[in-house]
């Protein structure tokens, strides 16, 4: 998958949004991730 998936996907409510530390730079909750991932084999 591509950034531009990943981000356009935040957009449309199909992945976890980043916590943003920078103008440039965010990250995810590791939490935030595994819940997604949980999500996916449902």
């Amino acid at each position: 998958m591509s950034p531009k998936s990943i981000w356009r996907w935040i957009r449309e409510g199909r992945f976890p949004k980043p916590v943003k530390l920078a103008l440039k730079t965010a990250r995810w909750r590791e939490a935030d991730l595994q819940a997604y991932e949980e999500g996916l084999d449902s």
